[in-house]
């Protein structure tokens, strides 16, 4: 049975690292940067030898909520240490990087740190043909959207450096889902692969017809996008008329203020999932 000590996730994704800590079902912090270093953890305040037990509710800059999508995405300065350094706090780590090895190596010295990978128990059936290929923050999220929304059909669109969409249906069975360029590497491909289209900065398309290069880019790349999306979510309701949609991922913005289909935005859902991935094999 699981007990009441702070409990870490950590999402290494393509472009950021994402950390938060939780306890019980209070979430204390969430905290994003470019990579895994050690000065994060030793500068932090996070590490003191002060017993996990001793934590309680004691606030943390800023107040804890229970939903961590409501916490701030800037950099939190917390008031309090509440890791034990005599006893290494668990955590659950997954990455989508070539160097994982190098970034589990890192928070070993500070965790008690699991890698979840498809050899990991999940609370979902997967029934992916290759799991071990299977992204494994698209399994983390698919398992934060079952836990927000259970009993219900669910689409997961994440808007990240790849757009992926996966669905859940309301019995827990992970279907598999589709994968495409995400919004910057649209713009970024059209750059490196055209000898004079200029590299235009992701932003919003307000018109269908740009008058001018970089509007024309910005068009053709997030209204087609988007449209496509829109399509997508009415063929999955189609089949499900309960269907719940959620969006996550660093474009999670861009994507649901265009978006005609109504859409739940939960940009940590993956770190969500994780939580439900470490608390689900603690109780087994």
């Amino acid at each position: 049975m699981r007990d009441k000590k702070v409990r870490f996730v950590v999402d290494e994704g393509n472009s950021l690292v994402k950390i938060a800590a939780y306890r019980g079902d209070e979430w204390l912090f969430f905290e994003q940067m470019e990579r895994i270093s050690d000065d994060f953890f030793q500068s932090s305040g996070l590490f003191h030898s002060v017993s996990n037990d001793e934590v309680g509710n004691r606030g943390i800059a800023g107040q804890a909520r229970n939903d961590c999508s409501n916490h701030n995405d800037g950099a939190t300065h917390f008031s309090h240490d509440f890791c034990s350094t005599q006893e290494k706090p668990k955590a659950i780590f997954l990455s989508t990087r070539k160097k994982e090895a190098q970034s589990y190596e890192q928070l070993s010295r500070f965790f008690d740190v699991k890698i979840f990978d498809h050899h990991t128990p999940v609370p979902v059936n997967n029934l992916y043909e290759t799991p071990g290929t299977l992204g494994v923050d698209r399994l983390a999220a698919v398992v934060g959207a079952t836990a927000l929304f259970e009993k219900s059909d669910v689409l997961v669109i994440d808007a990240g450096t790849c757009i992926t969409y996966d669905f859940v249906d309301a019995k827990k069975n992970y279907h598999g889902g589709g994968i495409m360029p995400g919004l910057q590497m649209k713009l970024q491909a059209l750059h490196n692969f055209t000898g004079n289209l200029p590299l235009v900065s992701l932003g919003t398309a307000e018109k269908l017809c740009g008058r001018n290069t970089e509007e024309a880019i910005l068009a053709g790349a997030i209204n087609v996008t988007l449209l496509g999306l829109d399509a997508l979510i009415a063929c999955f309701k189609q089949q499900y008329a309960g269907l719940k949609t959620v969006l996550c991922g660093g474009n999670t913005k861009i994507v649901q203020n265009s978006l005609k289909n109504d859409t739940f935005a939960e940009p940590k859902l993956v770190l969500y999932g994780l939580k439900q991935i470490l608390d689900f094999n603690e109780d087994r």
